[in-house]
């Protein structure tokens, strides 16, 4: 069996970030869920953490961040998968929270990779809902739940235009820590399990012989 990796592009939550009123760090590795993913699937995988915190969606109207994708592009290698979970950051850094920017700077990214079709397979992760559906409306974290469903709705409609595959990770109701923005462990742990059934999907779609799906490179895209 042919050996797969994926290199997840995050931002703290991806690092594994720990909150904490006392003294944030980084969670244990046993608890991030990109560790747990790896002990999952086993050694027919390479699972590479690529998270920083306060990372947003690349501006690519800047060298350096078109720099940074396409270190990220090598590291997977044409036949590994890119997944990239951002957007958090680029709604909380926001005075008002608004999906449109961050939608348009994916919309950029995935114009970026699908021409120069350096990974095998790229998958957009929606991330889980950060904020407070019961808030106020009005209220900042209200804004904050609402701004993101609109986001990956927008990320979503993305992937369709480009052929990537789409993920929406707001639908796992993962569990967030006191500050409506980090994992808890529950939450690592859930999420770590719901990447495991996607990957598992993706995993059963080849070995059947079928198109892996949405994610394959457009063959067709000018370089």
């Amino acid at each position: 069996m042919k050996r797969r990796k994926i290199v997840f592009f995050g931002d703290s939550n991806t690092y594994g970030y720990e909150p904490s009123e006392v003294l944030p760090g980084r969670y244990p590795e046993e608890i991030r869920w990109t560790a747990r993913l790896a002990k999952a699937l086993g050694e027919g995988w390479d699972v590479i953490p690529e998270g920083l915190n306060g990372r947003k969606l690349p501006d690519l109207s800047r060298p350096d961040q078109q720099e940074l994708v396409l270190r990220i592009l090598e590291k997977c290698g044409k036949e590994g998968i890119l997944g990239m979970m951002l957007g958090t950051n680029d709604l909380l850094w926001m005075g008002k929270p608004d999906a449109a920017p961050a939608v348009e700077k994916m919309d950029a990214f995935l114009d970026f990779v699908t021409k120069r079709k350096k990974a095998e397979e790229v998958w957009i992760i929606g991330p889980p809902y950060i904020g407070l559906k019961e808030a106020e409306e009005g209220t900042f974290f209200r804004a904050c739940f609402e701004e993101n469903k609109a986001m990956n709705e927008g990320f979503r409609r993305a992937c369709s235009r480009y052929g990537a595959r789409f993920v929406n990770a707001g639908e796992w109701g993962i569990s967030l820590s006191y500050d409506l923005v980090h994992f808890s462990p529950e939450g690592n742990r859930q999420f770590a399990e719901h990447m495991e059934e996607e990957l598992g999907h993706d995993d059963q779609r080849s070995e059947s012989g079928q198109p892996a799906g949405a994610g394959k490179m457009d063959e067709s895209s000018s370089v």
